[in-house]
């Protein structure tokens, strides 16, 4: 996923990120999905990247808003997810492995990580699982936004260990439950995540650029204070 110069003379880098997120969370509010922007202006997330990094969150959630523009045009639903997916990939220029979709099932949590294991895409099915920002979804690696145990994150190593060894590259098969807790978040939700399939994603020189994982996901329990409507998921 490479990055492009999207900077304008007159913002900065904090700024240009600011007006992208703010129209993500504007467009997904149309459709019943609240996601904040951030928390404060000042962005503490995004300003302790590097300007490198910086640029690349920037890129991320250009490429976000560039996909719902795109699938809005085409008069096709956010809610289809296999169009929403397929429109993704061509924006992203990732090419995944051609029986991914045959795994995905109608409410499945899908989502795609670069290399550094920062989430750059998610369906709505989960967007509706979280209550991070946008800011701290593209700033922070899955690692540091939640806590596991150890024993599935030693699970999560093998299974990425089998999906980079498959030769040719195809969809990996796997059954991992993952109960995973938000670290930082407002509502700190605990999740029951079934990963069920996983594939690397080839950028246009046919290079490793990232992976997309499907799952079977609900929300087991979240912080009474705050209300979040989401859907559930059967597991």
């Amino acid at each position: 996923m490479e990055v492009t110069n999207i900077t304008s003379n007159d913002r900065s880098l904090s700024d240009n990120f600011k007006v992208i997120v703010s129209k993500i969370t504007a467009i997904l509010k149309q459709h019943d999905i609240t996601v904040k922007p951030f928390h404060s202006d000042s962005l503490p997330a995004f300003n302790k990247l590097s300007p490198e990094d910086q640029m690349q969150a920037i890129q991320h959630a250009q490429n976000y808003l560039e996909v719902l523009n795109s699938v809005n045009d085409a008069k096709w639903s956010y809610k289809d997810d296999l169009h929403f997916l397929w429109r993704s990939l061509k924006v992203l220029k990732l090419t995944p492995s051609s029986d991914i979709f045959e795994h995905i099932k109608k409410n499945d949590a899908v989502e795609i990580f670069n290399l550094n294991n920062i989430q750059v895409w998610r369906n709505l099915a989960s967007l509706d699982l979280l209550s991070y920002t946008l800011e701290e979804i593209y700033c922070y690696s899955w690692e540091d936004r939640y806590i596991r145990n150890e024993q599935t994150l030693a699970e999560i190593k093998v299974v990425f260990e089998k999906m980079f060894a498959l030769k040719p590259p195809a969809t990996y098969q796997c059954n991992v439950q993952n109960i995973i807790t938000e670290v930082f978040s407002e509502e700190k939700l605990t999740i029951n995540a079934n990963h069920k399939a996983i594939c690397l994603l080839f950028d246009s020189n046919s290079n490793p650029s990232g992976y997309l994982v499907v799952s079977d996901a609900k929300i087991l329990r979240k912080n009474s204070l705050f209300e979040k409507p989401h859907r559930l998921h059967s597991v």
